[in-house]
């Protein structure tokens, strides 16, 4: 019960940093806050808690729609216009973060890491991750390294 507590603190402080990118955030991002938040569309809000519990899944536009009793075009402009990008857009800033965090917090390979964070092909992953990160994910380990070096210090 416990691990599923401190992952759901977890998810809710990675989605809230995504937000904040992107739009205007509350300070205490609960799910009442986040139900309530006047920037997010209540009719995209189940598509967003469903990726959320499972970035690590295989994701399609049309799953999302079902969930939210919408259509793929109605869907993509509640989200773009709720959160300013989209929801595939979203799910990739999701699981890249998701990405960084396996990247300094653990020692297993590249791979892997992408398989845990949904990602079928090797291609894919460091495609996304150059795209959001500007750099590969070797890299971003490597500096990740080097100032957790600095910081002992």
């Amino acid at each position: 019960h416990q691990v599923m507590l401190k992952r759901r603190t977890w998810l809710g402080a990675l989605f809230a940093s995504i937000l904040y990118e992107t739009s205007e955030w509350p300070a205490d991002p609960t799910e009442q806050k986040l139900q309530s938040c006047s920037g997010i569309n209540s009719i995209v809000y189940p598509a967003i808690q469903y990726m959320l519990t499972n970035y690590m899944n295989p994701i399609d536009t049309n799953t999302l729609c079902a969930i939210c009793h919408i259509s793929p075009v109605h869907l993509r402009h509640l989200f773009t216009s709720s959160l300013g990008i989209s929801p595939i857009a979203f799910l990739h800033r999701l699981r890249i973060s998701h990405a960084c965090l396996e990247l300094t917090g653990t020692e297993e390979s590249i791979l892997r890491i992408a398989e845990h964070c949904g990602y079928t092909s090797l291609n894919s992953f460091n495609h996304q991750f150059r795209k959001q990160m500007h750099l590969p994910p070797s890299k971003y380990r490597q500096n990740a390294g080097m100032h957790a070096e600095n910081m002992d210090l």
